[in-house]
């Protein structure tokens, strides 16, 4: 398990614990996380850091989804908008490089089922 997931899976556990309490829910059925290609996580990494983590808290049993988001960059070279899959990745059209990063940069709780 890498220590970066894990100190991202207890800060996902902590504001999820403060949600429940402004909130009032007492446990979370089903979490979706939106990851995106280029925010520098292992997905795999962090479902497990989750899933280790589970036991005894608000997310223990819940259905834990992960969503991948593609990377984007523009060109301010030749002006385009291109997928890009890491963030040092030239043009495909000219070669430029540093494409500006568009998206793709992203970690977020993009949905909570709560009981």
């Amino acid at each position: 398990m890498k220590v970066h997931e894990i100190s991202l899976a207890e800060e996902i556990l902590r504001m999820i614990e403060e949600s429940s309490v402004s909130e009032g829910f007492k446990q979370v059925k089903s979490l979706t996380l939106d990851i995106g290609q280029l925010a520098g996580v292992d997905p795999e990494a962090l479902s497990f850091a989750l899933t280790h983590m589970a036991p005894g808290s608000l997310i223990d049993g819940a259905i834990i989804h992960l969503d991948e988001l593609p990377g984007s960059g523009y060109c301010s070279s030749c002006t385009k908008r291109v997928a890009i899959d890491f963030r040092l990745a030239p043009c495909p059209h000219c070669g430029h490089q540093p494409l500006s990063t568009i998206e793709g940069t992203e970690l977020r709780v993009r949905h909570l089922e709560v009981n």
